[in-house]
């Protein structure tokens, strides 16, 4: 048998033994509430599930692609303030609603003071912190 085969089979079973560990023996809180949130398909029912209205006004403060922003909109028709200090990122979701009146979009982020930072871009998990 092929020797990266059984690499990938011991990391999958030691995976799944990990897993095991977490949930069962030691009651990870982060695991449980990560396996629950995938098990009830978070990203597309929980992350959008508020009580908000087409008078409503939300935040997204790091719009990265206006994803999350998009779905809100479809479902709620709200006012939205779009928060994204990468420039890339800032120019696309700018261009993606456009057309919309109730969407502002604004090329910098918030915070307690007036400052200027570096940020490293890692896609969606683009921080000042890294």
């Amino acid at each position: 048998m092929d020797k990266n085969i059984i690499k990938k089979i011991l990391i999958n079973i030691n995976s799944r033994i990990v897993l095991f560990y977490k949930l069962f023996i030691k009651h990870d809180s982060f695991t449980i509430t990560v396996r629950r949130w995938f098990r009830d398909d978070g990203d597309s029912t929980l992350r959008i599930a508020y009580s908000l209205t087409q008078n409503s006004i939300v935040f997204d403060v790091g719009g990265y692609l206006g994803e999350w922003s998009q779905k809100i909109i479809e479902r709620y028709d709200p006012y939205v303030f779009i928060f994204e200090p990468v420039p890339k990122f800032y120019s696309l979701i700018k261009a993606k609603f456009e057309q919309n009146p109730k969407v502002s979009v604004y090329n910098f982020g918030l915070s307690d003071r007036d400052k200027n930072a570096k940020i490293s871009i890692n896609n969606d998990s683009s921080s000042i912190y890294r």
